[in-house]
């Protein structure tokens, strides 16, 4: 209801614009036969009032062709029936500049300024050259119309194309949102399975009070991943503050077994990244290198720019258990490329290198990715 109220009072306001444009094309006529008649000193002129109340009228009458063709070409462009433009413009034509003409001279006769005439004799009586002149009258017009139409047509599809290229856009956002917290919802899990493992060995090992410091930090560390969830993306910072509350825990299970140090240029803290993308790595450096058994093992996370729009984040550990055959993290590594994928497409990758020294996991991020 609404909405056909809505195009009522646009088509009222359409016709009335049309009715104000041909009456005042009718009043500039007006005048330029007002200036013949002083220039010729005509004693035989009409008064003004009856020639206003001749051509005003006459005029406005044309108000409704135009509106008719308008209309009719704004429908037939919507409808895609372009082949009837040409024979909406003849039929307009044969049927219009006969009725105007009629129009014309009946409101003459009602002004008395003639007599009163059949069509036949009304059309017999016109010369070539007010044929001619209302004829191209005509043409002008229905171009005007027609290139109107084209143009409001133009608009509307510009228009439409626009709202749903931004549904589609946000319908992507939307499902990308959604597969991205899916899968981090995954990774809270991981985390607290791994986290309560730690605190497991702490307790077997009978330290009560590293147990009671491990079950504050896990507490500490939840705390940010339950936080963390909710968003797409991170600062770096607040990323690396994490990772260093992972690592204190893994302290306190491995006492004096590993050596932890991470490098990041102060530009650097304020770049997006994913939550949990660099404990994911360190925890997969853990599983390559430390252990109770094995040797002293050094993790170094090396933050630096790969080049102006990319970073790298590498997490480097010596040795490696068993020589790098150790299979680490692969679904967890797996899901941070599935999150790198929907959040940044082509413009974010991770790769691994292993030798019999080292492993080496390289994280490349764009430095302005999508932000929450």
């Amino acid at each position: 209801m609404l909405l056909s109220a809505a195009m009522l009072s646009l088509n009222v306001k359409r016709l009335a614009i049309m009715f104000g444009l041909w009456v005042g094309f009718g009043a500039l006529h007006l005048m330029f036969v007002r200036f013949d008649y002083i220039r010729a000193a005509a004693s035989n002129a009409a008064p003004l009032l009856t020639d206003l109340l001749h051509y005003l009228p006459t005029y406005a009458s044309w108000s409704i062709i135009c509106y008719f063709v308008y209309s009719l070409s704004e429908w037939l462009l919507l409808k895609k029936k372009l082949h009837y433009l040409t024979m909406t413009f003849i039929v307009g034509l044969v049927l219009w500049l006969p009725a105007f003409f009629y129009i014309d001279a009946t409101i003459a006769y009602w002004l008395g300024i003639r007599e009163h005439e059949s069509m036949a004799n009304v059309l017999a009586t016109l010369s070539y050259q007010m044929i001619f002149f209302y004829t191209t009258i005509y043409i002008l017009m229905c171009g005007f119309c027609l290139a109107a139409s084209l143009y409001h047509y133009s608009k509307r599809i510009l228009i439409e194309k626009l709202k749903a290229e931004k549904r589609a856009a946000e319908q992507q956002s939307y499902l990308s949102n959604l597969q991205v917290r899916a899968l981090q919802s995954q990774l809270s899990p991981h985390f607290l399975f791994n986290s309560l493992g730690s605190i497991s060995a702490l307790a077997r090992m009978d330290n009560r009070e590293a147990v009671v410091t491990a079950i504050a930090s896990l507490g500490d560390l939840l705390r940010f991943a339950v936080e963390a969830n909710s968003r797409t993306t991170i600062t770096l910072q607040e990323e690396i503050a994490f990772v260093r509350n992972y690592v204190a825990l893994q302290a306190l299970r491995f006492i004096d077994r590993f050596e932890f140090d991470i490098t990041a240029p102060s530009f650097a803290l304020s770049i997006p990244t994913p939550p949990f993308a660099i404990q994911l790595l360190v925890e997969n450096a853990f599983l390559h290198s430390v252990s109770l058994d094995a040797d002293f093992a050094r993790i170094h996370v090396d933050i630096r720019a790969a080049d102006a729009l990319h970073v790298n984040i590498n997490v480097i550990n010596t040795p490696t258990i068993g020589g790098g055959s150790k299979k680490g993290l692969g679904s967890g590594l797996n899901n941070l490329k599935e999150r790198l994928t929907v959040l940044y497409g082509e413009y974010a990758s991770l790769t691994q290198r292993h030798t019999a020294q080292c492993h080496e996991v390289t994280l490349r991020l764009p430095m302005r990715g999508n932000n929450d």
